[in-house]
């Protein structure tokens, strides 16, 4: 069972920090020495937000840190230094202007190449009032809806904002409750009066705010709300004078006083409330990072403008679900990460190495999430998407594997799930292969043992298309046998190229592939020449790729029957004979379920996919004048969509 049941993904994961991987952030400065970064975090080091932003620092700037809180900078390309304000319990002006002298006299002993700040407090009472229009360069995270006050940006300063989901939390929540009255309860501080402010001047909808000083006033305003309202946003009681700090007794208090539908946007919170949108605190720290990096290069803060955060995740607390008698529609369960499942649970990290949005890895997702509910098993599932099919560049991909692989070790699940090759090359490989944690992949295309595997404690479902089957279905349309290949550029995709080899017994014909849409055009003229038939393989991230255009190219140069295994790619094909996306979920769940139940990784061997789906392109049919043998007909589907613009 796994060790924790909490949802304090923000917590130290030092380990996420001590490998030595290669990034952008490696590559040296002009010079004999690093430039200097001061990193000021305006709250305490312990506070979960601020370990966040400095996770996201650290990661970026590859530098590490010791349980005793030493940091190093040897693989580093800059040298950091880390100054903590500690103004979140005490907020007195003594204390505030402490800390802002100790941070002036380290700016001007230690004479800093840069700075980044993170949080309100550091905005307002140290950069705004003694570095605006200086010449040292300054970079601000986690400041709440905008700057305005503090007269950011200037030619010296940028930053990224911390914009809260509250509308779109209201949104959720407002089906589930009773009607619309809505009340936000929060410390009395400086972030949350202005947070308060912009809400009630930026909000549709109107809400009533409470602010109190103690903890006893947040639990005595907490059950007075429960009667006076229909939704009620707030978070952890942490920045209050006399909170004692006792998670559990918090947990205990809310989990017997909720009356009604509870929100918030804090991950720490997740345990809590009923549903959590919560923003990334690591997100606020690699940007922060990334962008310090690119002003020591040579680039301007003023030609980097102010942003605000776009990574949301969603929580949904089951177990005060059943206590309110709520029910979560269908899209919202599958876009989301459930908490509170059960107290005998059994912890499930799925790993996504792509995006949510991308049909491939959704349709695995959705099979997954159903194959799991035929079981009588209870379990958390929590998903992580790496998103390296819209950025593909190394040190994102190492990035991203580095905080799946922190939140694993943070949460330490009874198994760990993923989906297709990067998860396998970037996050297994290097950190879970010969671990005790039991692995389980699919969607790694045509050979797995080029990664070593299956291994002690890893199997999987390698992913290969029908090409044998396919190429038969081509040759009812043409009389040659030269076959032509057409991929994208990428090194997955000579993989497939190897594997089809393989499972042929001989060189393909003809081959290509192109990294833009020209090189694209210019080899599949080609191939109407050198071969008789042509899988098609999908063109997502070719630079310059436009569908329309390519669709109105193809039907004007298409000599030859063009077949494709990815079921989006059918517009621009004859016929596609299609791997099933649910076929690796429905196998993903069955063999986690198996393994749950106790059988041992090692004795499951490598599965491969077996099912497909034909697809006729009828527009295509008619404009190359071909007609459909019934057999192929009666069990193929027809697609029917528009033929070139």
């Amino acid at each position: 069972m796994m060790k924790s049941p909490t949802l304090y993904l923000i917590g130290v994961i030092f380990l996420l920090f001590s490998c030595e991987k290669k990034t952008v952030a490696d590559i040296p400065f002009p010079g004999e020495t690093k430039p200097r970064v001061l990193y000021i975090n305006s709250y305490n080091p312990e506070f979960p937000w601020s370990r966040g932003v400095m996770m996201g620092i650290l990661s970026v700037f590859q530098t590490t840190l010791s349980e005793s809180g030493e940091l190093d900078s040897s693989n580093s390309p800059v040298e950091l230094r880390v100054y903590h304000m500690r103004t979140l319990l005490d907020q007195s002006q003594q204390n505030i202007d402490f800390a802002v002298g100790e941070a002036r006299e380290i700016i001007k002993e230690w004479k800093p190449d840069l700075v980044i700040a993170s949080d309100d407090n550091a905005s307002k009472y140290l950069i705004a009032p003694y570095y605006k229009e200086s010449s040292l360069p300054f970079l601000f995270c986690g400041v709440n809806w905008d700057a305005d006050d503090y007269g950011f940006p200037t030619q010296n300063i940028t930053g990224m904002l911390e914009v809260t989901r509250v509308e779109e939390l209201i949104e959720t929540l407002l089906p589930i409750a009773a009607g619309d009255r809505i009340f936000f309860l929060r410390a009395s501080t400086n972030t949350s009066r202005k947070e308060s402010r912009y809400l009630s001047e930026n909000l549709k909808h109107q809400f009533s705010a409470r602010l109190v000083s103690t903890y006893n006033d947040w639990k005595e305003e907490f059950i007075r709300i429960q009667s006076e309202a229909d939704i009620l946003l707030t978070t952890y009681p942490s920045n209050l004078k006399d909170w004692d700090g006792d998670t559990n007794s918090l947990h205990q208090f809310m989990e017997e006083n909720t009356r009604i539908p509870t929100g918030g946007w804090d991950v720490w919170m997740a345990d809590n409330v009923l549903i959590t949108i919560a923003n990334s605190a690591e997100e606020q720290g690699e940007w922060a990072a990334s962008r310090a990096l690119e002003i020591l290069r040579g680039k301007s803060p003023s030609d980097i403008p102010v942003t605000e955060n776009s990574r949301g995740i969603y929580y949904l607390n089951m177990r005060l679900a059943n206590r309110l008698n709520v029910f979560f529609p269908t899209d919202l369960i599958e876009r989301s990460q459930m908490t509170n499942t059960g107290q005998d649970t059994y912890g499930i990290f799925f790993v996504n190495s792509y995006n949510k949005g991308y049909s491939w890895s959704d349709d695995i997702e959705r099979a997954f999430k159903k194959s799991l509910e035929r079981s009588p098993l209870k379990y958390e599932l929590r998903f992580f998407r790496m998103d390296t099919k819209q950025n593909q560049e190394k040190s994102h991909i190492e990035e991203r594997a580095r905080i799946a692989y922190g939140m694993i070790e943070e949460w330490q699940p009874d198994i760990v799930i993923g989906s297709d090759d990067n998860f396998v090359k970037y996050l297994v490989l290097p950190y879970l292969l010969g671990s005790e944690i039991p692995v389980v992949f699919c969607g790694v295309n045509w050979d797995a043992s080029g990664y070593g595997l299956p291994a002690q404690n890893v199997t999987g479902m390698v992913e290969v298309d029908p090409v044998e089957e396919t190429l038969a279905l081509l040759r009812r349309f043409t009389r040659g046998e030269r076959v032509g290949l057409l991929f994208r550029e990428e090194d997955f995709n000579h993989t497939i190229h190897r594997g089809i080899e393989e499972k042929l017994g001989k060189p393909v014909d003809a081959v290509a592939f192109a990294a833009t849409f020209e090189q694209w055009k210019e080899a599949y003229l080609k191939m109407q020449d050198v071969a008789d038939m042509m899988i098609l393989y999908t063109p997502v991230n070719i630079e310059g790729w436009n569908d329309r255009e390519a669709l109105s190219f193809i039907y004007a140069h298409t000599k030859i029957p063009v077949a494709t295994t990815m079921e989006q790619q059918i517009p621009f094909a004859l016929l596609g004979n299609m791997k099933i996306n649910e076929e690796q979920g429905w196998w993903l769940g069955k063999t986690v379920i198996s393994i749950l139940e106790g059988t041992p990784v090692d004795t499951i061997p490598l599965g491969t996919n077996r099912e497909s789906k034909l697809v006729i392109n009828m527009a295509m049919a008619k404009q190359l004048e071909y007609i459909i043998p019934s057999d192929i007909l009666d069990r193929a589907e027809l697609w029917n969509g528009e033929a070139a613009p």
